[in-house]
């Protein structure tokens, strides 16, 4: 699945936090209603008080009929329901909507048997009703209670009555349902939530992870130095820090090798070359016109100054790697620059055709000869890879506090492998490295170094199928923003 880590963490925590969320909201129902159900049996309790200890039925239809009176003032839509009987199952009293067909046998039966007990564990209780002027007070057995339909049904007796007493729950099931509807539709927000702290713990988590790509991102052949910081990182990233920062020191070691032998070489062939060049001018004077060894000298000379051209633009770039350049800046008229630069295209091939358009008086702070190598790099090719028509068009222009000049010309088509590596050293697109069109492979790679090392970038731009496009973005000059 493609995306962001942090995304895929807040996703992977949906079901375990929808999971959490709906146990929660079931438990808190469950204990809201059992809550429910225990506030309804003492309110049972408090109807029935201490009534079945000396029992009168007349105080006790009193005191059960107030109780009914009061329990729907109190709550509205709330019902008592009561009935009393013998142990014979005579009926004394009975409300008018007790529920059809229910007797409470079961739970009269368990509340008779706790009285029971209750009995045998006092000795000193009466055992026939003749000798309860010396006992007022009657034993009663402990409260039973069941849910029946929409009723809680309370049993409690004494060794002459048993008294059923229910309670209607039709509010505590509405307040239940209003609970569980106020939960469903808080339940989304409350998953959004948790999905967010999910989001915000995986980028806090992540923090270290960004202090390895923020330093990967700064790392280049210039800045080969960069390390990463290990002294707030937790432990569980120490062991990937060290580990990659031992890898940038290796790459710096390597780097800096590669680097010195590149200037190191190119130092060294420069002697060489240059003792070759003078020995083969020196053999081309006293060659007579016209013989083959004149020819040979011709072609030899031609090779070192080709291997020379290597050779200085390889030091170049050991330099541009090294990022020790040397640049000389100063102000220069650019727009005037680039007008030379059309100029020489005009002398590499009178033939071809070109269209300027040169935006006056631009100015740029920079190493003259290092920006017109770049532009003659950026001329050369346009005029080797230009196919005549349409013209070869140069335009120059100032972008905000950059000056942009694009070179394009219209040639065979550059394939998307080959637009990926036109930058690389000694790439060509010609892939057999043939000499129809003359050239090292160094040239852009050279430009776009130069370019990097006066602040600005140059770029294969998207353009015609059957165009190729170069801009070079530098730097306005600071006088002239």
């Amino acid at each position: 699945m493609p995306g962001s880590f942090k995304l895929k963490l807040a996703l992977y925590s949906v079901p375990l936090f929808g999971v959490l969320l709906t146990g929660y909201c079931v438990y808190f129902l469950r204990m809201a209603y059992r809550v429910g159900l225990e506030r309804t049996d003492a309110e049972l309790r408090a109807s029935l008080g201490d009534q079945l200890r000396h029992p009168r039925q007349i105080d006790l239809e009193e005191r059960v009929g107030d109780r009914m009176a009061s329990v729907g003032r109190e709550v509205p839509g709330r019902t008592l329901v009561f009935r009393m009987t013998d142990y014979d199952g005579n009926i004394m009293i009975e409300s008018g909507d007790w529920p059809k067909g229910y007797d409470g046998e079961a739970i009269l039966d368990e509340a008779f048997v706790s009285l029971f007990f209750a009995e045998r564990a006092n000795p000193n209780l009466p055992e026939a009703a003749g000798r309860r002027g010396m006992h007022p007070e009657l034993p009663i057995s402990r409260a039973i209670f069941e849910t029946v339909g929409t009723y809680r049904m309370m049993a409690v007796c004494n060794p002459d009555l048993r008294v059923l007493i229910g309670m209607g729950l039709e509010p505590l099931n509405a307040e239940i349902g209003e609970f569980r509807s106020k939960l469903l539709l808080s339940a989304p927000l409350a998953l959004l939530l948790l999905i967010g702290s999910g989001w915000l713990l995986a980028k806090l988590a992540l923090r270290p992870v960004n202090a390895i790509v923020h330093t990967a991102r700064k790392v280049s052949a210039r800045h080969l130095d960069e390390r990463i910081g290990v002294v707030k990182a937790d432990p569980e990233f120490r062991q990937l820090i060290d580990t990659i920062n031992e890898m940038l020191g290796r790459l710096e070691r390597s780097f800096g090798q590669a680097a010195r032998f590149s200037a190191n070489a190119a130092h060294e062939l420069k002697t060489p070359l240059t003792i070759l060049h003078a020995q083969l001018e020196t053999a081309l004077r006293k060659a007579p016109d016209g013989s083959p060894s004149q020819t040979l000298c011709v072609d030899l000379l031609d090779e070192v100054q080709r291997l020379d051209g290597i050779i200085r633009n390889l030091l170049i770039l050991a330099q541009a790697d090294s990022g020790n350049m040397p640049l000389q800046r100063e102000p220069l008229d650019f727009s005037a620059m680039v007008s030379e630069a059309v100029d020489d295209i005009e002398a590499l091939d009178s033939r071809q055709r070109t269209v300027a358009r040169i935006d006056p008086a631009i100015e740029v702070e920079g190493d003259r000869r290092m920006l017109e190598l770049v532009m003659h790099n950026l001329v050369g090719n346009a005029v080797k890879y230009s196919l005549g028509e349409p013209p070869i068009t140069v335009a120059l222009k100032r972008k905000g506090e950059w000056v942009q000049l694009t070179i394009s010309n219209r040639g065979a088509p550059i394939l998307p492998a080959e637009r990926e590596r036109i930058f690389e050293r000694f790439y060509r697109a010609d892939s057999a490295h043939n000499r129809k069109v003359d050239g090292t492979g160094l040239g852009l790679s050279i430009a776009r170094e130069i370019a990097q090392a006066h602040g600005g970038k140059l770029e294969l731009i998207d353009a015609d199928p059957a165009e190729t496009a170069f801009r070079l973005s530098l730097p306005a000059s600071v006088t002239s923003r």
